[in-house]
């Protein structure tokens, strides 16, 4: 009987054992998923920060000449798109696009700040397919009021959002 009684509490320990084991296993297996994604968020972060690096001050003035002196629709459609993405709401309009150009701080203070996990799936969805149609269209060279124009450059605009979604 005092022999059953030990092999019992035997077994128990060793299942006690397995199951912790197991429950270790998980717990990397967790901690290397969570670590991979990490790494790949971090890609993205760092991504976003390079596109936001690339625009400057006279980018942001262009671009505020342009929306007011010309009716683009590619660089129109692109930027209304950007800044939904920015305020976390569909359906921006050029008087958006205007107050986020106005200031070029405040502009890419909000690129550096945003996170995605604040923002509506439903909207980055919608906006990613969008961008890349716009990004697609924006060819190099644009005639706007007479002029030709290199909207090219304003493509950063539909990468970062692209890589944002």
């Amino acid at each position: 009987m005092y022999c059953q009684d030990q092999e019992k509490e035997i077994e128990r320990e060793v299942q006690a054992a397995d199951k912790a084991q197991n429950d270790l296993r998980n717990k990397e297996r967790e901690l290397e998923d969570a670590q991979a994604e990490k790494g790949t968020s971090t890609q993205f972060k760092e991504t976003c920060q390079s596109y936001v690096n690339e625009i400057t001050k006279d980018t942001v003035k262009e671009i505020n000449v342009l929306m007011l002196t010309s009716n683009n629709a590619k660089l129109t459609n692109c930027l209304e798109e950007f800044v939904a993405l920015l305020r976390n709401k569909a359906g921006s309009t050029n008087a958006d696009v205007e107050l986020f150009f106005k200031d070029y701080t405040k502009l890419v203070s909000k690129m550096r700040k945003i996170e995605t996990t604040a923002s509506s799936l439903s909207l980055i969805n919608d906006i990613a397919g969008k961008m890349t149609e716009i990004r697609a269209n924006m060819g190099a060279e644009e005639t706007l009021n007479n002029k030709v124009v290199d909207l090219s450059k304003y493509k950063v605009f539909a990468n970062w959002s692209i890589n944002f979604c």
